[in-house]
């Protein structure tokens, strides 16, 4: 004879519906199933577009304004001799891309995928040759530098998700 408890213990809860994960799976199994759910991660890719968006544009016309650029004397030794060319960089290539892969991705457009590609490697080569002009400094910059390269991979990761996942325009 079976006790309550036992009977309590063998049931599974229901599944969640939004994404089918039951509450006795594994994290594992839930992490890849949110994983696979197209909704979380084209939104996900629309927060990291939107994010990388909005920053850059902002980043590029403070850079170019003066308003939060570092030191022109970092420069120093580099082919810069001001913050114009790395502000309309940070402005232009970085800011247009990600803004342009982010309208595209909130229409389903087929070159979405493309144009995430491309904003995801004008981030990170912007931050490469930042890291190589200026080098990186510990603190804040140095973490924003790690942040902006993660993002512009992350954003290529899920863009490449949600791609592969059948039914997905791009």
């Amino acid at each position: 004879m079976l006790r309550l408890a036992d009977k309590a213990s063998n049931c599974r809860r229901p599944a969640n519906s939004a994404l089918g994960v039951t509450y006795g799976a594994s994290a594992r199994q839930r992490l890849v199933t949110v994983l696979q759910s197209s909704k979380l991660v084209r939104r996900g890719l629309v927060a990291c577009l939107a994010f990388l968006s909005v920053t850059t544009v902002f980043g590029g016309l403070g850079l170019l304004s003066g308003l939060v650029a570092p030191p022109v004397e970092m420069l120093h030794g580099s082919v810069f001799q001001s913050f114009v060319v790395p502000g309309l960089a940070l402005l232009v290539i970085v800011g247009g891309t990600a803004t342009l892969a982010l309208v595209l991705v909130l229409r389903g457009h087929r070159f979405a995928w493309p144009a995430v590609v491309a904003a995801s490697a004008a981030i990170v080569v912007f931050e490469v040759v930042e890291i190589a002009v200026i080098g990186s400094p510990p603190g804040p910059s140095r973490v924003m530098q790690i942040f902006y390269v993660c993002l512009g991979v992350v954003s290529a990761a899920l863009a490449a998700r949600h791609r592969t996942n059948p039914g997905n325009a791009g």
